[in-house]
């Protein structure tokens, strides 16, 4: 599937795929762009009760192989942060894995485990964050508008260069980048800046459905460093409100978390402190004894309207 699974999908959590002995993906493993790392996970040896031994497979072997290796680097480097050896992971990972899986290009992280890499390589880990697309006024765009991309950079690992860049890409049809590269320059560790001042610019295509997410592909360039991230936008059915630790959406069928209750899309869930506390949510009003309108499942797990 391709779909994110929390909690490996959270911000700050490293997510991790599996694959076969020829480096090629698990047909159990989920892939996406919330996949940071891919390890080992079919036919791996391990122990069982009664002082057993066995083959088992699963992510559930690919993440405690990560785990060691996240060990080993810390232990290699005892003032990392948990976000800066997880990053040392993934940045160290072993590309060469989309040879073998190209109908998963960036959908597999940065590329299979390589501990020996994890523990001598020495670069940045440019990761973007808090995106805003916006017209000029500062308010969404819509359908056939212009829009600018402001992104937060941040870098976890070595300084970069003042060679720094960052392009945008895409291959949907909805979207057409006018400014695809910016000069990122010097970042130190642990250090973010936003591109206030030369924010990416994209039209939108008149024909973007509403809810139609367009992925577009952020590479980071800075010398032998090669990096990416997914990241995407939609033109919403429903606004986000985000209030005293609560995020929730309200859709403009009514509905409360989710616009697509039965696949939790088209919404922000509600969300208490960083946390999804719902599957799904509904409302219920009546202006008489008789009368009831609502927005939640009903009969043979149809959804009401």
């Amino acid at each position: 599937l391709e779909a994110p699974i929390y909690p490996a999908s959270y911000q700050h959590v490293l997510s991790v795929a599996s694959s076969d002995q020829n480096d090629v993906r698990s047909g159990f493993s989920n892939f996406g762009k919330t996949i940071d790392i891919i390890a080992p996970g079919n036919g791996i040896y391990t122990t069982t009760y009664n002082n057993g031994y066995k083959t088992d497979s699963g992510t559930s072997l690919s993440a405690p192989i990560v785990s060691g290796a996240a060990a080993l680097v810390w232990a290699n480097n005892p003032t990392f942060t948990s976000v800066q050896v997880a990053e040392q992971l993934r940045v160290s990972a072993d590309e060469t894995i989309y040879t073998k899986n190209p109908a998963y290009l960036n959908k597999l992280g940065k590329g299979r485990l390589d501990v020996l890499r994890a523990l001598t390589l020495t670069s940045p880990s440019i990761r973007a964050s808090n995106e805003l697309w916006a017209k000029d006024d500062g308010t969404s765009p819509g359908p056939g508008e212009n829009a600018k991309l402001y992104i937060d950079f941040t870098n976890y690992l070595q300084p970069s260069s003042s060679q720094l860049t960052a392009t945008l890409s895409s291959s949907s049809p909805f979207i057409t980048i006018v400014m695809n590269e910016i000069n990122l320059g010097i970042i130190p560790t642990n250090t973010t800046i936003r591109n206030s001042t030369t924010p990416f610019e994209v039209i939108l295509s008149a024909a973007l459905p509403v809810d139609q997410k367009v992925e577009v592909l952020l590479t980071f360039t800075d010398g032998v460093y090669q990096d990416f991230q997914l990241i995407s936008f939609v033109v919403p059915s429903y606004i986000d409100v985000n209030e005293n630790n609560i995020i929730t959406s309200i859709t403009a069928a009514g509905r409360i978390g989710y616009g697509n209750t039965a696949e939790q899309t088209n919404g922000s869930g509600f969300i208490y402190d960083e946390e999804s506390l719902l599957f799904e949510m509904g409302l219920i009003m009546g202006s008489s004894s008789s009368s009831i309108f609502n927005n939640v499942r009903g009969i043979n797990n149809l959804y009401d309207q």
